[in-house]
């Protein structure tokens, strides 16, 4: 009568005691390895594309907004901020990369969302980029086109048939 939720029960037991038997301290090793792969990357990126000013990211975390701030001022001078509270100015000191990365890791912070987020800034920022640069593309086709009507009504008029007697007139 109890086997089927006997089995079901010992089945949990067996993927919890997996689970537990697994080397935790290698698999937070991996997972903030990878983290910080991706948090250098990303600095990485707005260095490349972007001038050095401050980045936000929103996500939402525990169903609290979390803000993380890139603060890259020039090449060398580069640190993280957070603000996982309700205040407007919880900003504590800068983090490091990996300073951030342990804070993810003991905060258990949905990382997905962050990544999510990031992406959604990145594609905003670059579109932004993308417009600025197809306004100055149009404004250039657009002078262009208007020289080259300047030059051939200018021609035409200079082709016109009347006697140089008029600069005298």
């Amino acid at each position: 009568m109890l086997e089927s939720e006997m089995k079901q029960i010992k089945d949990y037991f067996d993927f919890c005691n997996t689970h537990l038997k697994e080397n935790q301290e290698q698999k937070r090793q991996y997972y903030c390895e990878r983290l910080e792969k991706v948090l250098q990357l990303t600095i990485q990126f707005f260095k490349k594309y972007d001038v050095p000013h401050d980045h936000c990211f929103n996500f939402v975390n525990a169903g609290k907004y979390v803000h993380i701030f890139l603060l890259i001022r020039d090449d060398e001078n580069t640190e993280w901020k957070i603000n996982a509270g309700n205040k407007a100015n919880s900003f504590g000191e800068g983090l490091t990369t990996e300073e951030l990365v342990n804070y993810c890791w003991n905060e258990q912070v949905e990382m997905k969302n962050l990544i999510n987020n990031l992406f959604s800034y990145i594609k905003q920022l670059m579109s932004k980029k993308k417009e600025r640069m197809s306004k100055d593309v149009d404004k250039y086709n657009s002078e262009v086109s208007c020289f080259n009507e300047a030059i051939k009504n200018l021609q035409e008029l200079i082709e016109i048939d009347i006697p140089e007697d008029i600069k005298n007139k």
